[in-house]
């Protein structure tokens, strides 16, 4: 945790975690950072500070995506997915269509963490026109609409789906988001370019991170882009592998 008050500096045991962290990112890293120039740094410069391999100093601020309150989200946001998921698996013959699709549900409340509301769900989703790309409509539908505020599908040929994803679980804002778009709000001391490390440590089967990743890449490209950053990464702290941006292996 961060002290409070100007002045005051960060907690040993988070200087260490930051360092523990970027050494082991260092470890897989494209851009060859040398791990013995990896420095913590006080405020109001960014926590880490590092040279590469070509002698390019840089400034790295970090950010946990794994804190209790993102922990909490992912408690109430798997369960939702696994049943549906499972829902759709058991109705693959009719909904063959959807083979290819990405599927984004906004959800008004948690009511679909009941599995009889998945199913009105798909019972309706089996009366639409899935083949189409695009908002679905259901406001002319008082028990869908009660469901979900929308529900957004994109076919993609050749992809491996259907592939869910949820926003706005429980009515709540998604953690994952905000604590990127806190860090895209501040302003730093340093003259030297600026990165952003966004850093996941919680094992399987907790990693909501896995079904964000396109969300995520979105959001940073829309708004790092006016942030201070140049470049964003997202790391797989107990996987040791960069998530984002994808390199080839």
């Amino acid at each position: 945790m961060k002290k409070q008050g100007p002045g005051k500096s960060i907690s040993e045991k988070q200087k260490e975690e930051e360092k523990v962290v970027m050494t082991s990112f260092a470890e897989v890293c494209p851009i060859g950072i040398r791990k013995e120039s990896i420095k913590n740094r006080q405020p109001p410069e960014p926590d880490i500070r590092c040279v590469t391999e070509q002698g390019e100093e840089i400034a790295f601020e970090l950010v946990d995506l794994s804190n209790p309150s993102i922990h909490s989200y992912a408690n109430n946001y798997r369960p939702i997915m696994d049943s549906l998921d499972e829902e759709y698996a058991r109705r693959s013959d009719k909904l063959s269509v959807l083979n290819d699709a990405h599927i984004r549900i906004s959800c008004c409340n948690q009511r679909l963490r009941n599995r009889k509301n998945i199913k009105i769900l798909f019972d309706w989703l089996e009366t639409q026109p899935l083949a189409l790309s695009g908002d679905l409509p259901h406001y002319n539908n008082p028990e869908i609409n009660d469901l979900i505020m929308n529900l957004h599908m994109e076919h993609e040929p050749g992809f491996n789906g259907p592939r869910f994803n949820l926003t706005g679980v429980g009515g709540l804002c998604d953690p994952l988001f905000e604590a990127l778009r806190k860090k895209f709000k501040k302003t730093y001391g340093s003259n030297l370019p600026v990165e952003l490390l966004a850093y996941y440590r919680l094992s399987r089967p907790y990693k909501v991170i896995d079904y964000k990743i396109e969300e995520l890449e979105a959001f940073i490209t829309t708004q790092g882009a006016s942030s201070k950053f140049r470049r964003v990464w997202i790391f797989d702290y107990s996987e040791r592998k960069i998530l984002y941006p994808r390199f080839s292996e």
